[in-house]
Formats: C-alpha cells, structure tokens, sequence
C-alpha cells in the first residue's frame, strides 16, 4: 500500500451500484470527488455515469452486433454497468445479479454458479468473486484510461474499498481477493463507518457541536441488496470527543431487492386478476427487473409518478407477444411503507419460517420488516450500550442508502422508531448525507484521515471470532467426541494487531487431510483470545464454512500430530490469520475459508 501515494481512492462496491470517490491529497483543503465512470449504455454507445450498476452481462454469441462490448480501453465478451442492467432486463437468464450477496453464502463462492438460474449448458457461468473482479477491473481501466501522469496509475494510489459491516472473514477475503485479480492492494472499512466519514467530513468541526460524549449514533444502510446497521458511540479521552463503534447487526439479504420482487408480485397479481395473463418465472424475473429500474427513478425524482414497464414475451421475436404493465408511485409506497417500515414495539422480534426443504439459494430473511430486524438489534446490544455509558437508544441516525431518497419513505422510518422513545423525545437525524454516494466519498475520507487529515473512527473487528476445540476421549461408538469454541480473535480487538495465546499448547494433525471449524458471534464481547466455550450452541455463536486442508509434515516432523502454539494476526487491511507455531519455530498459516469442498 503506498502511503506516499498523490490521489486516495474510495470504492463502494454496491449490490446494486459500485461508486468511487478520490481526492488529490496535496491539495490545500482536500475534498473527495466522484469519479465519472464510463460504460456503455447502449449498443454502440458510452457514456459517464456517477455510478456503475453491479451487474454482469454475458452475451450469447450471436446476440449482439459487432463491437458492442468495445470500451475506449479494450473489447470484453461481457458487458458491466448500465447496457449490462438494460439487456439482463430483456434477457434475464444471462444477468448476474447480487454477486455481493453471494460472497457472504454457504455455498461454493469460487464455483462457476451464476447467473443462478441459468442452464449451464447455454451460458458459460462466473463466480460471484469473478463477477466482484469484473466490477473492479472495469474501475481500474477506467481510471488509467483518464489519468497518465507519473505517479497516477490506479495501482499505486492508496485505495479503501468498503464491505458490510456484517460481513465475516470468509467474505472479507473473498472482496480482497477480488480486489487483487483486479491488480488492486486494498484497505477494507466498513461501510456505515464510510457513510459516517462522509459526514463528519461535510460538517467540519461541526460535528463537535452537533453530538456531545454519552450520545449514540445509529447508522442504517438500506442498500439494493442489504440491510446494515451500526451503532458509534461519542466518548471523551483526554478531554476530546471521540467515536467508537460498539455493535454491528448481522448481515440482512434485505433490501432494494426484496422490494423489487414486492412490487413485481403485486403486478403480476394484478395482472392475472385483470388481464387473465400469468407470468412464468422468467418473464417474473424480466418484471423484476423493469420494477427495480422503475423504483430508482422514482425514488430518485418525486415528480415521476408512475412508468410503464415492458415484459418481453417468450417467442422468437424480442418483443413478440410483450406485456406492458405500469408501476404507480402510490402503490410502490404503500408496498416499502407497509411491508418493510411497519410500526412494531422495541421488543419485537422478526418472525422466522423453519423450511423444511427448500432449494439451494441465498439465505435471505425470512421477515422483510427492517424495523423489527432493528429492534432486535438494538435489543441485543444492550448490554453493550450500558457499559460504554450511552443510552439505550441511540440519540442520533444516520440515514444511507438509495431507499432513503424517497422522503416518504425516510419519514416513515423515523416515525415508526420514534414510536419507541418516551413522550417528548425522538431520534435526531443527521442531515447532509448523499445517500448514493456517501460511502464511496467517506471512504476516500478515511483514507485522508489515515494520513492525519481527519478524526479517526475507532473499531476494529466487528464481531468475536472462534475455532473448533476438539475434546480428546476414549471413542465410543455412534457418539463424536464434543467440540469447544476456542476464541482466537475478540470483539474489537484493531487492525495491525499480532496477538500470541500463550501458556498453552493444541495438537495440530500434519500430513493428513485435516478439517477445521471456524464460529463467529457478533454481540458476544466478553469473550477474550483464548477463552474455551463449551455448550456454545445455545449461545448466539453461528458456524461458518469449514475449511479441509492437507497441513505437509517437515524436517523432522512425522505424520499426525505435533504441538503448536497460536498467534492471531488482524491484518491492516482488515482480515484474520491464524498462525499455528510448532516448537521449532515453524509457522503454519490456518485461513478462514474461501473455498468449499465438493461434498458441500
């Protein structure tokens, strides 16, 4: 990473639109700028747009015509950004959608799966960390295309690309090997931290005026694909204010999407009971599509107050047989309003379906109501707001995301929170933000905060982090020995740390495939390195993949085991190692997943 470097860079790679803000730091009062990005955005055509829709295209072989991939810095067999979005509206099978999403599942993340419902035998599948690269390489193109001096190549600026708060380290390395296959050295933040750094630096000192020590901010992320929150807490030290964020919630599949899909359901209802047409699954996802299209522009322009959408039908022709229905603005509205903003009390609870069989997917939410998702979260971290001293509603919001453009829908959240605070009180709302571009711009403020041009957010890693423990006993048949949860990395414990667990030694399995287990918890911040948990499934411990590797045996080494000792390093780029040290020194680094097996 170069420190030295004349431009800082921020990239929110967004479920449904990646942004990128830089500054040029030598400036006399460095301010972070939107990079225009250009894409194509028809066939023939390129243009600039402040941002750049996530979405992948991949083009049959005769589809389209001669050059119509063809960017001012090379020709691609696939196309990203806004023509992607256009076509996949047409053709949905060939559209990859919510690669995001996928980087944060249970499935096999570097396996060629998407698009997810296309037939593997008509379109040549990516992985979703393939489709995270396409997005990032188009970003890097882009910036050399525009910028030639010596010094300026993309690869030598110090850039910070944001991930939900809620991701965890299978996820977040993942993003940074993503980021590296696009020749990219990153720095990770969090993105309601980003959306946070975009404020504090659009008020200046400001911000000291506006919160005082003991106040709470909440920041609430309703993105295309995701719901985040965050809560930072304002305290003192040596007689200045500082941030600290105390709590992340977990990560929601809740978002733009599920809206999209709301919408397009009530269509296709009305559809049916008017016209007598039904939808199949394919012209639903079309309309899908066309809703998600819809909503932007509407949220986007209050004067817009209903577009017509075209459902392309299913013959030879593109638009043989297409069905035109129109979205309303009112019943867009009534759809988020009700649906996903409904009043509820602070001790409410999403309601949960248990499936019984269901098809491999993304683990969406099983409730779409973000303010009952909200009050669990808030619920959760009680105890945590109690011991840094802060109230146990949080004082402030901060609002982000393209959801939030919407005025209606903005009140409508705030109103339904201010349902839980007494009489005569409510939550303040930080104004100022730009809710489409804030993370990106707030990451290019971190980067300038990093070299001493701006308050620092205190952090560190959002959630505790364990390995399985397993406990030695004599076998008995048809019973597996139990397993421990050993914590290797704490709740908060910052980037760049190197912590040893000492006074104690594990028995590692070398010259054999070996299997290990890797657990997460995102509220329990007690929990020291090195502590043993037993009976942790009925604490709010959740599993992550496990990772099955072949461990060589050397020198003098012999196959089974040998003791180590461990070491925990939180990388400055914001992910988790594991070092297991043999007593001759030799060091064995343990990764948190980002591969599956083929069993899986």
């Amino acid at each position: 990473m170069n420190n030295d470097s004349p431009f800082v860079i921020g990239i929110d790679l967004g479920t449904t639109n990646t942004a990128m803000a830089y500054c040029r730091v030598d400036s006399e009062k460095p301010v972070a700028e939107i990079f225009k990005i250009p894409q194509i955005t028809a066939v023939g055509e390129v243009n600039e747009r402040n941002t750049l829709p996530s979405f992948v295209y991949l083009p049959g072989s005769h589809e389209l015509p001669e050059g119509a991939t063809t960017l001012p810095w090379g020709d691609y067999p696939y196309i990203v950004g806004e023509f992607a979005l256009k076509q996949g509206t047409r053709v949905p099978d060939r559209l990859v959608s919510s690669s995001k999403s996928w980087l944060c599942s249970n499935i096999d993340r570097e396996g060629m799966i998407l698009p997810w419902s296309a037939d593997p035998k008509k379109v040549s599948k990516i992985s979703p960390v393939e489709s995270a690269m396409k997005c990032l390489d188009h970003l890097y193109e882009a910036w050399n295309q525009r910028f030639t001096g010596k010094g300026e190549n993309f690869a030598s600026q110090t850039i910070i690309l944001t991930v939900p708060a809620s991701f965890d380290a299978a996820a977040r390395d993942l993003t940074v090997k993503a980021a590296i296959a696009s020749n990219m050295e990153v720095i990770l933040l969090e993105e309601p931290q980003a959306a946070l750094y975009a404020w504090l630096f659009e008020q200046g000192d400001n911000w000291r005026k506006i919160l005082k020590v003991g106040d709470t901010v909440l920041v609430c992320d309703v993105g295309g694909g995701t719901t985040d929150f965050s809560l930072i807490a304002v305290a003192e030290n040596d007689g200045n204010l500082e941030l600290e964020r105390i709590a992340v919630g977990n990560h929601l599949l809740l978002g733009g999407d599920n809206m999209d899909l709301a919408a397009a359901m009530a269509l296709s209802a009305e559809l049916r009971a008017t016209k007598k047409k039904k939808l199949d699954s394919w012209q639903l996802n079309a309309l899908c599509r066309g809703c998600s299209s819809a909503k932007e522009k509407m949220l986007s322009d209050d004067s817009i107050n209903e577009i017509d959408i075209v459902i392309p039908g299913r013959t030879s022709s593109l638009f043989g047989g297409s069905i035109t229905v129109t979205l309303k603005r009112e019943l867009l509205e009534k759809i988020v309003c009700d649906g996903f903003f409904p009043e509820c009390d602070i001790d409410s609870t999403p309601a949960v379906r248990n499936r019984g069989l269901s098809e491999i997917g993304l683990p969406y939410e099983s409730d779409p109501a973000i303010t009952r998702h909200l009050a669990l979260f808030l619920s959760a971290n009680a105890s945590e707001l109690e011991k840094k001293g802060c109230s146990l509603l949080p004082t402030h919001v901060l609002l982000n995301g393209g959801v939030f453009k919407s005025k209606k829908l903005s009140e409508k959240f705030i109103n339904s929170v201010n349902k839980w605070y007494p009489k005569g009180q409510k939550i303040d709302v930080l104004d100022g933000a730009d809710l489409d571009l804030a993370v990106a711009k707030g990451a290019a403020s971190y980067a300038l905060s990093r070299r001493g041009k701006g308050i620092r957010i205190k952090g560190g890693t959002s959630r505790s982090y364990y390995i399985g423990l397993e406990v030695p006993m004599p076998s008995v048949p048809g019973f597996e020995p139990p397993v421990n949860a050993l914590c290797i990395a704490e709740k908060g414990i910052e980037e760049g740390s190197e912590v040893p667990l000492e006074g104690r030694e594990f028995a590692l399995s070398v010259g054999c495939d070996a299997e290990f287990r890797f657990f997460s918890s995102p509220s329990r911040g007690d929990d020291k390195i090195g502590d043993i948990l037993e009976d942790w499934e009925d604490e709010d411990i959740s599993e992550m993949p496990s990772m099955k590797i072949f461990l060589e045996a050397e020198g003098e080494e012999k196959s089974g085991v040998i003791p180590v000792t461990l070491e925990t390093h939180i990388t400055e780029i914001g992910t988790i190692e594991l070092w297991c040290v043999s007593r001759n020194g030799k060091k064995r680094k343990l990764e948190f997943d980002i591969r599956h097996s083929e069993e899986e």
